[in-house]
């Protein structure tokens, strides 16, 4: 007699022996904590930390290791699955491997025509907690960031393989010439010979162009005077807080170049009964260079300068003797400003004034004192207008150091190893003593 249908079907299912809830093995079922899983969550058989089985010397997959010809390579050191000549028809017509092409839309795309796996709308697997791709998160540990807390393809001391022979991430090198570098030697978006689309109409680049820029976008970016809305700020004023530029600002102490120079107009008409001829250069103006001559790609702005049909005089007022500038820096100032001046060739004299605490411990009055009778003989004295100091060369650069410190003697003893450039010339050959 045949049971009747309602009670085959009120009769409970009985569960497939060895499954678990979830329709898995219960050993391979991580929700169910398998036995086949570590406590790091993963197969425990190919869990480096745990030393799984599937783990070669090599601390990889024994089967995708090329130094154990792993069983998942070809014969050409690839995976054989992602190989174009070992498995044709695991790639479409577009050359790209079937599952991941967007124009077949392959299994592993997504709706939003991303990566299923890595879709953040979608919440793929591969991404983390906090919203990001999980191999891409600082927070999570990601494997894309090496232990120094990079990039690891961007670590010069992990040897990333974006990192070029040269030190430098790969597309910002100019020797290698990288995609990020033009032919001009600057980033393409700021460069204003190829056009780049972050220069504005008046050749600035846009976010730092104060005729582009609302007041309001100005004192939005916190760069800006919001005094005068007008100059821009320096990077230690940014770096501190500051909000008012040096001009607008009643409390900023002036700079050094002002005091020594107020000074200077004191003493030369308490020495000499006249007032010191006005400057040809001062406050950092551009000093007209001629580029192609001196292979140099910007102007130099010397202190203050005074400039005759036969010689030019610089006054550099170096702060604590230069001592934290880089010697070839200096060294390169006095040639490129010694060759690169446009018209007639002149002899060229640099008078490098240490303002500050000399070794000696001679005031900065005496001192002064001392730099208005080398200026006084070398370009005011009407004994020798229109002559050149017999002391000075004609074709090096003549540099003069008065009161350098143990900081700028690195300075002075590199100019004295280059006699076919440069020519020093001490105070006491010119007569100032």
């Amino acid at each position: 007699m045949e049971p009747c249908e309602d009670a085959a079907s009120a009769k409970p299912k009985r569960k497939p022996a060895g499954k678990c809830v979830h329709g898995r093995q219960r050993q391979k079922c991580k929700p169910c904590g398998g036995s086949a899983y570590c406590h790091h969550g993963r197969l425990r058989q190919v869990c480096v930390p745990c030393d799984g089985s599937g783990i070669c010397e090599h601390r990889k997959r024994r089967s995708r290791c090329k130094e154990c010809h792993g069983s998942e390579l070809c014969e050409h050191n690839r995976f054989r699955q992602r190989c174009r000549q070992c498995s044709t028809t695991a790639f479409c017509e577009h050359g790209k491997q079937k599952p991941s092409c967007k124009v077949c839309v392959g299994s592993s795309i997504c709706v939003h025509g991303v990566n299923r796996y890595r879709c953040i709308p979608c919440k793929g697997k591969g991404v983390c907690v906090h919203n990001r791709v999980r191999t891409h998160c600082r927070d999570c540990g990601g494997k894309s960031f090496c232990h120094h807390g990079r990039k690891r393809r961007l670590c010069a001391k992990c040897n990333g393989s974006g990192v070029c022979e040269h030190g430098i991430i790969g597309y910002n090198c100019k020797t290698c010439g990288g995609r990020a570098v033009c032919e001009h030697g600057r980033a393409p978006y700021t460069c204003r010979e190829c056009g780049g689309a972050g220069i504005c109409e008046h050749g600035r680049i846009k976010h730092a162009c104060r005729d582009c820029l609302s007041v309001d976008q100005m004192l939005k970016q916190k760069r800006w005077c919001v005094v005068c809305v007008y100059t821009a700020l320096g990077s230690n004023r940014v770096r501190y807080g500051g909000r008012v530029c040096a001009k607008c600002d009643p409390n900023v102490l002036p700079r050094i170049e002002h005091v020594v120079w107020a000074k200077l107009g004191e003493r030369y008409i308490a020495l000499y009964g006249e007032p010191i001829p006005t400057p040809s250069i001062a406050d950092d103006q551009l000093l007209a260079t001629d580029k192609a001559r001196c292979a140099t790609d910007h102007s130099r702005r010397p202190d203050l300068a005074w400039a005759s049909a036969a010689q030019i005089v610089h006054l550099e007022i170096d702060e604590r003797s230069h001592g934290s500038n880089p010697v070839a820096c200096e060294l390169a100032k006095l040639d490129e400003t010694n060759h690169g001046v446009n018209g007639a060739r002149r002899t060229t004299l640099f008078v490098r004034f240490n303002p500050d605490a000399s070794v000696c411990g001679t005031p900065l009055d005496d001192r002064i004192d001392v730099l208005a009778k080398v200026l006084r003989r070398c370009c005011f004295s009407r004994d020798t207008a229109g002559a050149t100091t017999p002391h000075l060369c004609a074709l090096r650069a003549n540099v003069m150091y008065l009161f350098y410190g143990k900081g700028g003697e690195k300075h002075q003893l590199a100019a004295a190893a280059r006699p076919d450039t440069i020519n020093v010339v001490l105070p006491s050959c010119i007569g100032t003593q």
